[in-house]
């Protein structure tokens, strides 16, 4: 049997008040046997849908909704504006002096020069071309909301089973820490216009811009919350893109520009770290990135060793050990190519000793 779901509240991107809902995706049950310390904050993407929690146990702890701070920032200009705002220090001795919240000069260019460009148009962001897919400006729309402080953590009590909690497609929120079992069905709502041929013209015409790794801002089956980020997550994706477009496009740029300009990204990064070191964030890498998931290996224990008396010491030299690698934080994809280029030189190499 269908129901049909109305949302009458909706998030600050998608603007669904009144659509009716006549489809389910992404059905599953999701269990717990004991006690969890509860997730980290993230966004799954499910733009243009609703997500649906159905609690089925006694006294089941809901999810957990965050109300921001402030608006949601939906591309490069807000970005660099909240970071000029927001204070930049990480606790390191190097971040004490002087005025350390202006966003700096190349961060700001990159930024406002490469905010419409697609992922996939550049060699050196392939890889998240594939995951991610649009512009850093399309995103930044998805998941900048991820970069702003938490005003208030929504959830309901005493939710009895039958409870059902309906919450907008793209809501910052986090499954809760729970003291016993816990048991829930979860499901997408679609609205029953996600097929009009407005979201078609519209698919068509990214398609047609080079956008074929489906930019997600239309209502569609599409999204079904399998992209999945964290605010660490997604600012380290954020820095391998710029770090790139850094790198291959800014060449003319000075050494001391770079450096300060990687800095200020890593630094960024390890707040959101500080807000919640515990988190196993390394088992989201695999083996094709497993040099940033080493580096995140290492600062989550520099972050949580309270008893390491060299605590800054070793912060700042994981700084360095970034900010000077061409590996961590780039497109994994270049890692590949570029063994493969030392590989092939190698070997001519030796054929021509050989021959010799």
């Amino acid at each position: 049997r269908r129901t049909n779901l109305r949302h009458e509240q909706c998030d600050d991107n998608n603007n669904l008040s009144g659509r009716q809902y006549t489809k389910l995706g992404n059905l599953m049950f999701i269990l717990a046997f004991g006690p969890t310390h509860g997730q980290v904050r993230h966004i799954d993407d499910m733009s243009g849908n609703v997500q649906i929690c159905l609690y089925m146990s006694e006294n089941c702890e809901s999810t957990i909704v965050y109300a921001l701070d402030e608006p949601s920032i939906t591309n490069s200009d807000e970005l660099i504006e909240y970071w000029n705002r927001a204070p930049r220090g990480v606790g390191a001795r190097s971040t004490t002096h002087g005025d350390n919240s202006q966003v700096p000069d190349l961060i700001e260019t990159i930024l406002r020069d490469y905010g419409n460009t697609h992922l996939n148009r550049m060699r050196f962001t392939s890889y998240f071309a594939h995951k991610l897919g649009g512009t850093l400006n399309s995103n930044l729309q998805r998941f900048g909301k991820l970069y702003r402080p938490v005003s208030q953590r929504l959830m309901l009590q005493n939710t009895d089973p039958g409870t059902t909690l309906v919450a907008g497609g793209n809501e910052v929120h986090a499954g809760p820490p729970t003291k016993g079992p816990r048991m829930f069905a979860f499901a997408i709502g679609i609205p029953e216009d996600y097929h009009d041929s407005d979201n078609n013209d519209s698919k068509k015409e990214q398609h047609k811009q080079g956008n074929d790794n489906n930019e997600r801002n239309g209502y569609a089956e599409d999204n079904d919350g399998e992209v999945q980020y964290s605010p660490v997550l997604f600012h380290i994706d954020m820095c391998c893109i710029l770090f790139g477009i850094m790198t291959f496009e800014y060449q003319e740029r000075t050494v001391e520009e770079h450096n300060k300009a990687k800095k200020f990204l890593l630094e960024k990064l390890i707040i959101m770290f500080r807000e919640y070191p515990t988190e196993t964030y390394a088992q989201h890498f695999g083996d094709d990135r497993k040099e940033v998931r080493e580096w995140v290996e290492q600062m989550v224990n520099t972050l949580t060793d309270h008893n390491n008396s060299n605590h800054m010491t070793a912060l700042e030299l994981l700084l360095q050990k970034a900010i000077e690698s061409d590996v961590i934080f780039y497109d994994p994809n270049l890692s590949r190519l570029n063994k493969r280029k030392l590989k092939k030189k190698k070997k001519k190499k030796k054929t021509k000793e050989d021959f010799e």
